[in-house]
Order: C-alpha cells, then structure tokens, then sequence
C-alpha cells in the first residue's frame, strides 16, 4: 500500500541541543526518502516563495496518487527547545543573531515592498489582523472544556485495512 500523505521536516540543525552533523552523517534528512521510495527535497524553510516552490508538487503527487514527499524545510529556531532550555550552552549569541537575520517574516516584507505588492502600511495592518486573530483563538482554546482522558487518542491513527 503506498501512502498518499506527505512529510514535512522542520530541520533547525538541532536533535533537542545536539547538532545535526554530530549524530547523523547525512546533510540532508531529505536522503532518507529513498529507503521508503519516495522522494526527497531541500528547500529553505525560512523563504515562503521557496517553501510554495517545494509544497505544490509534492501536493500535486500526492493528489495524483503518486504517494508521498518528504520534504527537508531547512530553518532555525530562535530559542531553547523549550521554555526552561538555555540554548546558549550550546550554540553561541552570534549564531542566533545570525538566524534572527534571516527573519522569515522581515524577509518576506522586503520582498513584497520591492516588488510593490504590500505597502508597510498595509503589512502592519495585516499583522495587527494576525495578532487579532491568534487572540482571539487562544481566547478559545482557554475557555474551551478540558478534554477527558478518553479523547487523548482520538485522531492520532487513521483506520486501516491493512493486516
């Protein structure tokens, strides 16, 4: 049975605060399709036109019936794994910096004010009809009844016919 799914790799170089290169000799987690036939890609995780680049065939083989992509978004993560990890005791303030300059966001920015797409007036009212948005759904999901314990399943595994 071939699946028809795709995988998406959020690859920031980091296993927790172990670096990529230190446990795996392969640069690219997109080598790993191979061994379960499909392919693989890179794309840089951090450019939205190169992420749409990456996404829309791999959708499109999927739909197709073609089985599944994995793809390989490369990006950084500006903070610790979580909220008590300082991840200065294993990367540097200048890597950090670095990643912070490569803001996808402020990328995406420049990129629509050169191209006369977004004006900066209009790319702070979307992002304040954003911040809007995402208020307002935690506003949700905190007034929202606590799940039972019985729920904590429910989704995670799609039936199948498969003995």
């Amino acid at each position: 049975m071939e699946l028809a799914g795709g995988v998406v790799c959020e690859n920031n170089g980091y296993a927790f605060s172990t670096r990529q290169q230190d446990h795996q000799r392969i640069c690219d987690i997109a080598e790993r399709a191979a061994a379960y036939g499909m392919p693989g890609q890179v794309a840089d995780g951090n450019d939205i036109d190169a992420v749409r680049a990456a996404v829309r065939p791999a959708i499109a083989r999927a739909r197709a019936g073609k089985g599944p992509t994995l793809l390989d978004l490369k990006t950084h993560r500006w903070y610790g794994q979580y909220d008590a990890d300082d991840s200065l005791a294993y990367r540097t303030q200048a890597e950090i910096e670095s990643y912070k300059a490569h803001c996808p966001i402020e990328t995406l920015r420049v990129r629509l004010a050169r191209r006369a797409e977004l004006s900066a007036e209009a790319f702070v009212s979307l992002g304040r009809e954003i911040e809007g948005i995402i208020a307002r759904a935690v506003e949700w999901a905190l007034a929202s009844p606590v799940s039972s314990a019985s729920e904590g399943d429910a989704h995670v595994y799609a039936a199948s016919d498969v003995r």
